[in-house]
């Protein structure tokens, strides 16, 4: 009985000891849960801080960029007091590009016209941008074999044309820097889809050890046909120069010089009746377009600079007012394919109904109202101009500028209009290049900015409804 009472204390005692060990290793597991849970919370903590952080520094550089423009609007609007009154820029001092040439440059020989219609091989470029005919452009290659076939062309074989190729033609090609210089020789054309380009002459160039600096003068518009491969003298196109179509007002067309003595209005009644046409339509033609365009068109450019280029005919009125619009370089293109002024008037009376605002091509983010376009250039709003290592910006100015930042410091260095400094301007929303900020200390206006095309779309009147 004592050896049973034994064994049965001893077994109570082992059992409980058990118990004791599953409760202390339920209570370890529920400590570990807990652990973990905290651990996790504290890892959250600590990331939702270092977001706030990092958000908070973003903000903080917005400011500080907003506070050095401050500073530096107020040192300039103090040194212009103390200066006395300052002079207003003479823009016609851009068509020298003194940045590019220091006037040390030679003029092209004169040379022979050439006919509508006519087909030609010209050496070619591809250039990111649209240059329309009556324009200028720049243009520098440090790339030893177009030096030598550009220099060969112009000084020995006494034929200053060359074929400005936009990229813009093609939605499938990406074109790096390198592409602009060097023309891709493997580049074929469908027959029924063949590339408009334009015809420019180089105007003036310099030639120095490691570089050739040139300016393009538009004068055609063209057709490519096809590429001529492995010639000694470079790669070339084949093109046929585009005749400048501009169509009679309809009631001349039909009525002829018969109805002269008429009044306006009764030709176009007359018209009417002999081509069965609405009323509406026979006054809907390209004068009236223009002056539509005029009156369009007055809040951003100026109208004296609007008559001046009327006078010099409805296709280099239609080409000056292509340029001058802040609208992207593919809707330029589409216009360059118009064969009829007539209608590439009317279209670009179309894409001014609708225009509202500039807005940034990645973001959306809004740069500047329309009624903020200036004229810095001879050309008018627009202008073509070349960084120091070769890349064309096709570039706007505007009067004021919103959801920027500046990056660096004003310089003098390189600058496209004597007189001012630039800095770099970033998109407030997405941080992409945008364009420069010009300052002057002795020049009206005393600031404005420069918008590359490339970074910026129109906003169409339903856009911004919507």
């Amino acid at each position: 009985m004592a050896d049973n009472e034994a064994l049965e204390e001893s077994s109570s005692d082992s059992d409980n000891e058990m118990d004791i060990e599953v409760i202390d290793l339920r209570e370890q597991e529920g400590e570990g849960v807990e652990n973990e849970e905290e651990e996790e919370q504290r890892q959250n903590r600590v990331f939702d801080v270092i977001r706030r952080m990092a958000g908070l520094r973003r903000h903080l550089n917005r400011i500080q960029a907003d506070y050095r423009r401050l500073i530096d609007d107020e040192e300039e609007m103090d040194q212009n007091e103390n200066r006395g009154a300052r002079q207003p820029f003479d823009t016609r001092a851009r068509m020298s590009n003194n940045y590019l040439f220091n006037e040390l440059y030679t003029e092209t020989r004169l040379c022979d016209e050439l006919e509508e219609n006519s087909i030609h091989e010209l050496l070619y470029i591809i250039m990111p941008h649209i240059v329309y005919p009556g324009f200028s452009t720049p243009f520098i290659t440090e790339e030893g074999r177009l030096m030598r076939v550009l220099e060969h062309s112009i000084s020995q074989s006494g034929n200053p044309y060359v074929v400005l190729l936009p990229y813009v033609h093609y939605t499938d090609f990406d074109v790096h820097h390198s592409d602009f210089e060097v023309p891709p020789c493997d580049m074929t054309f469908d027959e029924d889809n063949q590339p408009f380009a334009t015809v420019a002459k180089v105007q003036k160039f310099r030639l120095e050890p490691e570089s050739l600096k040139l300016e393009f003068d538009v004068k055609y518009r063209c057709i490519v046909q096809g590429l001529v491969h492995g010639s000694s003298s470079g790669c070339k196109a084949k093109v046929m120069i585009c005749p400048e179509i501009s169509l009679l007002p309809i009631e001349k067309a039909v009525c002829g010089g018969s109805s002269a003595k008429l009044s306006p209005n009764k030709q176009k009644r007359i018209c009417c009746e002999l081509v069965n046409y609405p009323e509406c339509a026979i006054k809907c033609n390209t004068e009236e377009n223009c002056n539509k365009l005029a009156n369009l068109t007055y809040v951003f450019v100026n109208q004296e600079d609007i008559q001046k280029h009327l006078k010099l005919g409805v296709s280099h009125f239609s080409y000056w007012l292509g340029s001058n619009l802040p609208i992207e370089s593919r809707t330029q293109y589409e216009l360059l394919k118009e064969d009829v002024a007539d209608w590439r008037i009317f279209r670009l009376l179309s894409i001014v109904k609708n225009l509202a605002s500039v807005v940034c091509v990645h973001c959306g983010s809004e740069l500047c109202q329309l009624s903020h376009l200036i004229n810095m250039n001879p050309e008018g709003t627009s202008g073509h101009f070349v960084n120091s290592h070769g890349y064309v910006h096709d570039m706007i100015t505007v009067s004021e500028a919103t959801s920027y930042s500046l990056q660096g410091n004003p310089t003098a260095e390189y600058s496209w209009f004597d007189g001012y400094k630039w800095t770099i301007m970033n998109c407030r929303g997405c941080h992409h290049h945008i364009g420069w900020r010009f300052t002057s200390k002795t020049f009206v206006p005393e600031r404005f900015f420069g918008l590359t095309r490339t970074s910026f779309r129109p906003q169409i009147a339903t856009e911004e409804q919507e």
